[in-house]
């Protein structure tokens, strides 16, 4: 477990990944579970096959700790690739619940929330993912490669949201 957060962390997420599943598969460890979905979400987004794994890791996970907030931005992310908009929504609004300063929950809400078609919702968490990493960089912070990212992809998503529809 150790190993495969440290590759993780390195920025090795395809690495990572084997490791956490040999855990799973050895303990049934909920955050081996719960990290092999999210990074199987990063990795594998459009593989319809990778995703109905990952989603049987992510909800292995909200089982076994149901009130882990990341454990529910993780299931609500991996629902929202497969187009599960309604399924994503109350998953991703209990993660932001318990992770409110995390700039990826409030990306991965936004998202959903525009899908939904709830602009207003949506508009304002990205924003809150922008916010989040421009206070963390203002106080002197230094911000994690996934909240940069979460920060660029709301930046992005925002711009198209304003954009008038034809």
């Amino acid at each position: 477990m150790s190993l495969a957060m440290a590759l993780e962390l390195a920025g090795h997420p395809a690495e990572a990944l084997p490791l956490y599943r040999q855990v799973w598969d050895a303990t049934q460890n909920p955050v081996a579970a719960n990290n092999s979905a999210y990074i199987a979400s990063c990795l594998y987004p459009a593989d319809a096959a990778r995703m109905a794994e990952a989603r049987q890791w992510a909800e292995a996970a909200v089982k076994a700790a149901p009130d882990a907030p990341g454990f529910s931005d993780t299931l609500g992310w991996v629902a929202f690739l497969q187009g599960r908009i309604d399924e994503s929504l109350p998953a991703l609004r209990r993660a932001v619940k318990g992770i409110p300063d995390s700039p990826e929950v409030h990306f991965h809400l936004g998202q959903a929330e525009a899908k939904a078609n709830h602009a207003d919702f949506a508009r304002w968490h990205l924003a809150a993912a922008v916010a989040l990493v421009e206070k963390l960089k203002a106080g002197g912070g230094s911000p994690s490669a996934a909240a940069l990212d979460a920060a660029d992809r709301a930046r992005k998503a925002l711009a198209a949201l304003e954009q008038p529809k034809s």
